[in-house]
């Protein structure tokens, strides 16, 4: 069922679809050209079409997650900006304005991309860690003597090198970040301009795009869960039924 705004790169229409991944479509023909493939994740009216990548989703287990696509295939490339999970999603240029639970933050995409592929061999052994941790709880109260006392042993050094190791990918998270604010409750976002707005709750806040700081407020009844911005003027719809419309002295 189409659910959500469309989006159009110059050769295809792309649908969201509910529950569903986006749908694409030939501009020139209505051609129905593929389904984004869900990879374990699930749909949604939410959607970015942004460079070669089209993305869309969020993750089943109810943790906020944003799926990237190739946007002439379908095919899928994996979490966007994993480090960060995401409620919302703008794009500009080289920086990505992410809002997640613990608030809005600027991402230095080329930054991003070379710390996610420095940080893949500590993911991976932490993740091999992690298996074979789970392997030695199981075994080590069936142990006895010195096989147990060596099961515990090594139950401690996989403890310490899993701190090790998310110590470092956390040191690689933090090169790309160009700034972070502390929002609670946040909801949506556009970019207007210079300006980051965030629409939360009972709530909007314009935010400086280079150096993060708030620099206008302004309070509305219930949740900002839509934002549109044109001609000098801030629109926001809330789930009370209500649009507000903020604009500038003229």
């Amino acid at each position: 069922t189409p659910h959500g705004y469309l989006l159009a790169s110059p050769d295809l229409l792309y649908v969201p679809a509910g529950r569903a991944m986006p749908a694409a479509f030939s501009r020139q023909t209505g051609e129905f050209r593929f389904w984004a493939s869900p990879g374990g994740k699930q749909g949604g009216a939410w959607s970015l079409l942004t460079d070669d990548q089209l993305i869309a989703g969020v993750d089943r287990s109810g943790t906020p997650s944003k799926v990237a696509y190739d946007s002439q295939t379908g095919a899928g490339r994996g979490n966007v900006f994993a480090w960060f999970p995401g409620l919302d999603l703008v794009v500009r240029d080289r920086t990505a304005y992410v809002l997640t639970l613990a608030g809005v933050y600027a991402i230095d995409r080329d930054a991003h991309a070379q710390a996610t592929r420095k940080a893949a061999g500590s993911t991976r052994q932490r993740e091999a860690l992690a298996k074979e941790l789970i392997q030695l709880r199981k075994q080590v109260d069936g142990a006895r003597g010195e096989e147990q006392a060596k099961m515990r042993a090594r139950i401690e050094e996989i403890g310490r090198l899993t701190a090790t190791a998310r110590a470092e990918e956390k040191r690689l998270q933090d090169t790309c970040i160009r700034w972070h604010l502390s929002v609670g409750q946040g909801r949506s976002l556009i970019l207007a301009g210079d300006t980051l707005f965030v629409g939360g709750t009972r709530q909007v806040l314009g935010v400086d795009t280079q150096t993060g700081r708030r620099i206008w407020q302004a309070s509305v009844t219930g949740n900002a869960l839509g934002l549109a911005a044109g001609d000098g003027r801030l629109f926001v719809s809330t789930d009370t039924g209500r649009i507000c419309c903020f604009a500038g002295a003229r």
